[in-house]
């Protein structure tokens, strides 16, 4: 074993019999409050192999890395101790860089900055060549930003369907596409190699490719031996994760890469993809270099952020908008999008939790309320659980711009809290620190509510906003403007939503923060100041990253109010709707969880003042812009210049935004959080702070190392959310004549079960069908109908089998059911013959 190995060990077994928390707290609570077991040690292991087989031999609990390799997955099946859960938000996909035609850096060639080239890239690449061979059948072919196994795609099935046909693998489309646009950047194809001339002189057209591990690095590979198959040469960068990320976020026109392989895992499930387009295809979706070059076409940027806003009157009108920008996405085509994985995560059979359907236990919202240990069935208090992923502290953590990485996310989501929490098999908010909703809608708009126990639905003719609520923030006076210093201007709509948010009368009783300090009012103002802090112009800590999102959010925004301080009851209004009551309260909470993590008032001014004083910034792209370092509350260099702000708070009594926060945080609060801040930061060595279930004992960065111990102030009892245990998810079968005479009736019967069992009626939304002919076109669509339990029925008339091409066709199905948002598809092919 090499001396670092032996290091790692032995942390890990100090890090084992670490004491509990040391900060002042009262005796722990006689029941059993927040997590179920004591700690959670979490370790990087890059290679899936080895991570099986320590879980085989039981070093591990739980394997957070997608199990790629088919093999493995078999291994995981057949062996008694292990078990698996799969989830269906994981996708894979190419990023385009779009600057160009030249790199300003490098005076090169970017034969991707041109549409027309990122849109015949769909005809190259066979999606499922990757599916059923790189992914070897652990995936299914995704042509569109739509996830396949969400509702969208039932709503939008036609639409779908549509698209694969007309991007169906054709290669030599692709090449005689991608030579025309060539020829006309002035490219010379010599000896089947394509040639810029860079400094008077004539080189190969090289393309640098990022490639990120398996399964991805096989990806990029199959991806590098097309583009050299026509003409081109390729430059195969492969790294890790970590080895990656400056890559990632350098400028675009540097010229670094032309495309890279990336991969999506979905947080939870979506319910509506509307916001899809505008976060995937436009600057105004993320805070990053790659984003900010973006420009898509007007008529596309237009459409996408209406559907951002939700800008339709009724569903019909949002999924035509909805066939529309999935259409033009794919001449955009500046990310594409090639698989939606089925990605299976191993664990050992002794090990409860709750995942997400969509992301599994890594990005699920409950997993850390829900880990334990089981006995017969039985959850057992106490343990440690071993965790590992292939990727551990790959970059810098901080609440407004850190790590994206989903690693680091689960981990987020351990030590923080929310205002609402998502069911893992539907996507629907349910409450988890407030304690009721109320919704207030213009009538004729399409929401719904499904759990009216916790929230009301109420239409109205009219929504007003009060005089008195905040509208806008004032970056300089540090204060917000009222609705009567800036009314509504005559292009703007009026609100078309109220959402009234009311918190547990104990709120600020029974909530508390990692390091002691209690849970405040200042802390949600705070949060409501940042939301428009960063993208203000005018705010010392702007990043231009943010004014794209702070610009949508105005579109929309209509204002907020606090109704009530102590219980805390918040009102907002916005002219953005959600089809779900539940995902509008969800919105509007204000609970402090933000882009990348919790944090109170007090941590997150330390950051503040960094960036300020630019010393530190909060996201990679201002890091680079002032040369300083990506702030890190958690390791590196960062914690000694955040170290001296708290010093600095400390000496003045530092109040943040104190024109505003001055209202909310006395003299003596402000004292109290900075010593309980000192305290936290001279026992743990961090400023990573939350109010959920497990706090951060600390991080070890050489050894790959994160240790979290159960905090045991949590306000809730370990048993609040035991009952997420299984999704229904169905499995439909399509079985029919296999030759169907044009002009005659047909018909087909769909199964659909669970575990073998019949799909009950009542617990299915709708059964979608449509008929994809052999001239490519969707030729019917409709819905089948129900003849019983796990019994559905498709009837296609003479009238409609005689509008059906001749030759082979395919009936496809798209079952939604009610219990759980994951749709499930089938088809069958079947052959149409004259009359």
């Amino acid at each position: 074993m090499s001396r670092a190995k032996v290091s790692a060990v032995l942390l890990l077994t100090a890090l084992m019999v670490m004491s509990v928390l040391v900060i002042g707290y009262p005796p722990e609570p006689p029941v059993r409050m927040g997590a179920w077991v004591d700690e959670i040690i979490v370790t990087e292991v890059v290679d899936e192999a080895t991570g099986i087989t320590m879980l085989e031999v039981g070093d591990l609990h739980i394997f957070q890395g997608r199990i790629a390799v088919p093999e493995l997955f078999r291994k995981v099946q057949e062996y008694p101790y292990l078990t698996y859960d799969q989830h269906f938000g994981g996708r894979a996909d190419i990023r385009f860089n779009p600057v160009g035609p030249i790199f300003p850096g490098t005076g090169e060639l970017n034969p991707f900055s041109v549409p027309r080239i990122r849109q015949a890239m769909n005809w190259l690449v066979c999606r499922t060549h990757i599916a059923e061979v790189i992914y070897g059948g652990l995936a299914i072919p995704q042509y569109t930003a739509i996830i396949t196994a969400f509702p969208d795609q039932a709503r939008l099935a036609s639409t779908m369907a549509a698209i694969r046909a007309y991007y169906a693998h054709n290669p030599e489309k692709a090449e005689r596409i991608i030579t025309e646009e060539m020829y006309k950047l002035g490219a010379e194809r010599i000896d089947g190699t394509w040639h810029w001339e860079v400094d008077g002189v004539l080189k190969p057209v090289e393309i640098r490719l990022l490639i990120m591990p398996a399964p991805l690095l096989r990806v990029g590979h199959y991806i590098a031996e097309l583009l050299e198959g026509i003409g081109f040469v390729t430059v195969k960068m492969e790294k890790t994760w970590a080895e990656g990320a400056p890559i990632r976020v350098t400028c675009p026109g540097e010229g670094r890469l032309h495309l890279m392989t990336g991969a999506w895992r979905t947080g939870s499930i979506h319910r509506d993809q509307a916001g899809t387009f505008n976060f995937h295809y436009t600057p105004r979706g993320w805070a990053r270099p790659r984003w900010a070059a973006m420009t898509p076409a007007p008529e596309f940027d237009a459409l996408v952020e209406r559907l951002a806003l939700r800008d339709f009157e009724c569903m019909e009108e949002r999924n035509e908008l909805m066939a529309r920008a999935l259409w033009l996405s794919l001449e955009d085509n500046v990310t594409m999008w090639l698989v939606n994985e089925a990605a299976p995560v191993a664990f050992r059979k002794e090990i409860g939790i709750s995942s997400c359907l969509a992301g599994g236990m890594a990005m699920s919202l409950l997993w850390p309320h829900t880990i334990q240990f089981k006995e017969d069935g039985v959850p057992v208090v106490g343990g440690t659980v071993r965790m590992a992923h292939t990727i551990v502290l790959p970059d810098p953590w901080n609440p407004l711009g850190g790590s994206t990485m989903i690693a680091c996310h689960t981990i987020y989501r351990a030590i923080g809290d929310m205002g609402t929490l998502i069911d893992p098999f539907t996507g629907l908010r349910l409450p988890q620190r407030i304690e009721r909703a109320e919704v207030f809608v213009k009538e004729g708009l399409p929401v719904t509510v499904t759990h009216d126990d916790w929230i009301t639905l109420e239409f109205l003719p009219e929504i007003k906003v009060p005089d008195d609520a905040w509208v806008a923030w004032c970056a300089v006076e540090q204060r917000f403007i009222t609705a009567a210093e800036r009314p509504l201007e005559a292009d703007q709509e009026p609100a078309r939503v109220r959402v009234v948010i009311h918190y547990p009368d104990d709120l600020f009783d029974t909530v508390k923060w990692h390091d002691g300090s209690p849970f405040s009012i200042a802390d949600i103002v705070m949060n409501m100041i940042l939301t428009f802090d960063q993208g203000n112009e005018e705010s010392p800590i702007f990043d231009r990253g943010r004014a794209g999102a702070l610009r949508t959010l105005m579109r929309h925004f209509r204002g907020v109010r606090i109704l009530s301080e102590d219980p805390l009851v918040i009102e907002s209004f916005t002219t953005r709707i959600s089809l779900d009551a539940e995902t509008l309260a969800g919105v509007w909470t204000w609970f402090p969880y933000y882009r990348r993590g919790p944090a109170a008032w007090h941590n997150l001014t330390l950051g503040i003042l960094a960036e300020t004083d630019e010393q530190l910034a909060f996201s990679p792209a201002k890091a680079g812009e002032l040369d300083v370092e990506w702030m890190n509350f958690v390791a590196g260099p960062s914690l000694l210049i955040l170290a001296d702000q708290l010093a600095r708070a400390l000496d003045e009594n530092i109040i943040p935004y104190e024109p505003t926060l001055g209202q909310f945080i006395t003299v003596a609060e402000a004292t109290e959080r900075w010593e309980n801040l000192q305290t936290w930061y001279e026992e743990r060595g961090h400023f990573f702070i939350g109010t959920g279930t497990f706090y951060l004992v600390g991080v070890h960065p050489v050894e790959k190392i994160i240790h979290l111990r159960r905090f045991p102030y949590f306000p809730d009892p370990a048993e609040k959310w035991a009952g997420f245990a299984e999704a229904r998810v169905a499995h439909a079968k399509i079985s029919g004549p296999m030759i169907v005479t044009s002009g005659t009736e047909a018909e087909f019967l769909v199964e659909i079960t669970f575990e073998g069992e019949p799909y009950p009626v009542e617990d299915v939304c709708t059964v979608h069908f449509l008929v994809v002919d052999a001239a490519g076109v969707v030729a019917v669509k409709g819905e089948a109908v129900a003849v019983r339990d796990g019994l559905w029925e498709v009837v296609l008339t003479p009238e409609k089998t005689e509008m059906l091409a001749i030759g082979a066709a395919s009936l496809e199905i798209v079952v939604a059911p009610r219990v759980v948002a994951l749709s499930t598809s089938a088809s069958m092919s079947f052959a149409v013959l004259p009359e």
